[in-house]
């Protein structure tokens, strides 16, 4: 199964702490696991194998912000898209074993 996180950023943190210790988890039982993050800072070790992917926003237009969810959701969606040309990430929740 293919597993993908998305992320705002990995500073120091709770969640963040949360996503890599699930992310590694995943890996561990053979997971492909994915984290896309939509800003350039971690101040974690990655697990190892696990794919990291960083979501530039290269806009630095003055009303950048104006658009940004719309800008941000079109960057994602060409990300995901990219990845899956090496298999789909099965959606939905969670399943029990």
């Amino acid at each position: 199964m293919r597993i993908l996180f998305v992320i705002d950023g990995l500073p120091g943190g709770g969640a963040e702490k949360v996503v890599l210790t699930l992310a590694e988890q995943f890996l561990s039982e053979g997971e492909q696991v994915s984290l896309f993050s939509l800003r350039d800072v971690c101040d974690y070790p990655l697990p190892e194998g696990l794919d990291y992917q960083v979501i530039v926003d290269r806009c630095r237009k003055p009303w950048r912000k104006l658009t940004e969810l719309s800008r941000r959701a079109r960057q994602l969606d060409a990300a995901v898209e990219k990845a899956e040309q090496r298999g789909a990430f099965r959606p939905g929740a969670l399943e029990s074993a």
